[in-house]
């Protein structure tokens, strides 16, 4: 028997994705649904088998206006740098019959999540963690309060297979 809590007894995270993925966070810790990498950012131990990126950026309403990129979630403006999170493990779950993944993230994964969330927070309401894969950006998350996590679930629409985006995050 796996001895891991259970994802209802975890932070998680869910990722949802049609056309282009989009974040959720779960738990009452986020509300709503997350463009250059810093590749020497930390965020990846050496046990690292994948990755995403993670970002703080600022809403914006109008995407006519320079730089409104829209996303997923929100639109948002994209922050110029993004910090890697590592992942450990990727493995395909079922979220209540639905479609998800669920990610390990490695000891400095974890710690930057924390980090971007806790500054997404100080930067206020109009701020949004931006999540991508590769160039491929998730989402835009409103963040209510930092997460202190090692664990995230990816829940995924039906049409979405797990194991490609398993596959998209241990590419990186």
């Amino acid at each position: 028997m796996d001895a891991r809590p259970t994802i209802r007894d975890r932070h998680h995270l869910l990722i949802r994705r049609s056309s282009v993925v989009s974040l959720m966070v779960a738990t009452a810790l986020l509300l709503g649904a997350c463009a250059g990498v810093d590749t020497a950012s930390s965020g990846s131990d050496s046990s690292s088998t994948g990755s995403v990126e993670l970002g703080v950026a600022e809403a914006c309403a109008d995407t006519a206006v320079d730089g409104c990129t829209a996303t997923a979630g929100d639109s948002v403006i994209l922050p110029p740098d993004f910090e890697r999170v590592g992942v450990t493990d990727a493995v395909a779950v079922d979220e209540g019959g639905h479609n998800a993944i669920g990610l390990t993230l490695t000891s400095d994964g974890a710690a930057v999540l924390a980090e971007v969330t806790e500054q997404v927070v100080a930067a206020g309401p109009e701020s949004r963690l931006v999540v991508k894969i590769g160039d491929d950006v998730l989402s835009a998350v409103r963040v209510v309060e930092a997460l202190q996590t090692d664990f995230v679930v990816v829940a995924l629409p039906p049409s979405e297979s797990p194991n490609d985006v398993i596959e998209l995050i241990r590419a990186r």
